[in-house]
């Protein structure tokens, strides 16, 4: 995989100086320049490919290599029902700076709402910040299993979630109930299912 990355590179190294070489080459030493000009594009696009081949099977084998250990703990792990009203959420909203880069990666209404502010602050005689911003909603699940068997407390905590802590409760309510599953010999090894936040 990691022979595929560094071949992908050379070749597009490689075609991109190719391409500028003899864009403009003028001389006469090189019989039929504008064969090595499109062979250079070639080159290029080969490499790109193939790069982009490589990063998406590491992707697909780290997703996979992630379902496998989600399954493996399914099916060998000891399976723990939680009272969903026992779950503690814990939020971390805030708001950010939308720039060129990132502007198309949020909601028209939410860059509707900052234009709304500022035409009620100008109307108000104050003054409102240019800059757009977008609301970032972080949370996560905390719960606390009292383990009998070792009578110890044990804390499991989701990944975040991109829910605020109302609509994160919401959800909760409405599940009743959460499994986890709980690797029986390293228990610092586990899995939340969360599947009913995208229902």
């Amino acid at each position: 995989m990691l022979f595929k990355r560094i071949l992908g590179g050379i070749l597009m190294f490689a075609g991109f100086i190719m391409y500028f070489f003899f864009k403009h080459y003028k001389g006469d030493i090189i019989p039929y320049p504008i064969l090595f000009f499109v062979l250079s594009i070639i080159i290029f696009l080969l490499g790109f490919l193939l790069l982009a081949v490589s990063l998406y099977s590491a992707d697909r084998k780290l997703e996979n290599d992630v379902f496998s250990q989600i399954d493996d703990l399914k099916r060998n792990g000891e399976r723990l029902i939680i009272d969903a009203n026992t779950c503690k959420i814990i939020s971390n909203n805030y708001r950010e700076v939308i720039n060129e880069d990132n502007k198309s990666d949020y909601q028209l209404f939410e860059m509707g709402q900052t234009k709304l502010m500022q035409g009620l602050g100008s109307l108000a005689g104050g003054k409102y910040s240019e800059e757009e911003t977008a609301a970032i909603y972080q949370s996560c699940i905390v719960i606390r299993y009292d383990n009998l068997k070792t009578g110890e407390q044990e804390t499991f905590v989701s990944p975040p979630i991109s829910k605020d802590a109302i609509t994160l409760s919401f959800y909760l309510e409405r599940q009743k109930e959460i499994n986890v599953y709980v690797d029986k010999t390293y228990r610092t090894a586990f899995y939340i299912d969360l599947q009913f936040l995208e229902e």
